[in-house]
């Protein structure tokens, strides 16, 4: 059966998820989880992507990145992937696939759930019981999004930006719209395509967007 089309555009964010082969782990020790983000940096900036929010949970990780081109995506994840891959079979000493084959991707192309978006990435932490907050959780982007812990990983999306005047308004506000519950709506939206274009991401304190 042939694959999918990836509809992958520029300018467009998208929610990009990738999981453990047989949905084994990918993540033991602080090193591994600190080499994964030092790769999605480097790639991220290398193939024009602007990551806006990230979590990496212990066997999949989850990011909120938009693309420069068509390919910016596909090319970034694939040299993440690769890169880690060789990292992780040579330390623990396994061969075979490590990632399942292909990245998930889902196009945010209303504004509406943009910010549902990224409270989904950040939190889930907490739906999968590992922390009570999303602050205890160290490896996601929530530090940097919602306490304003500096990140150069992070390029702040205008949809966060407009929550306030300055970076404590924004994270404030972010803060309150992370202490509510989704809503079925929001969920959906989520998962499904929508049908609003949205706008570049502006060049924020958390990081400067890469184009």
């Amino acid at each position: 059966m042939p694959r999918a089309k990836r509809n992958l555009q520029p300018n467009i964010p998208a929610h990009i998820t990738h999981r453990g082969n047989n949905r084994q782990a990918c993540f033991h020790q602080a090193t591994d989880y600190k080499h994964y983000l030092t790769w999605m940096a480097e790639y991220a900036e290398k193939f024009g992507c602007a990551v806006h929010a990230y979590c990496l949970m212990p066997n999949h990780t989850h990011i909120l990145m938009t693309p420069l081109t068509q390919y910016s995506i596909s090319l970034a994840m694939h040299g993440i992937g690769q890169r880690y891959a060789q990292y992780y079979n040579r330390k623990y000493h396994r061969t075979g696939a490590f990632f399942e084959r292909r990245f998930a991707s889902k196009p945010i192309e209303h504004e509406r759930y943009f910010l549902s978006c990224m409270r989904y990435i950040e939190f889930n932490p907490v739906k999968a019981n590992i922390t009570a907050l999303p602050e205890e959780y160290a490896w996601s982007s929530y530090h940097c999004n919602g306490l304003g812990v500096p990140n150069t990983n992070i390029t702040q999306h205008a949809c966060y930006q407009d929550l306030g005047n300055d970076d404590k308004e924004r994270q404030r506000a972010y803060q309150a719209l992370m202490s509510l519950k989704f809503s079925d709506a929001e969920l959906q939206g989520i998962m499904t395509h929508s049908v609003q274009p949205i706008g570049r991401p502006k060049k924020g304190k958390g990081g400067q967007a890469p184009f």
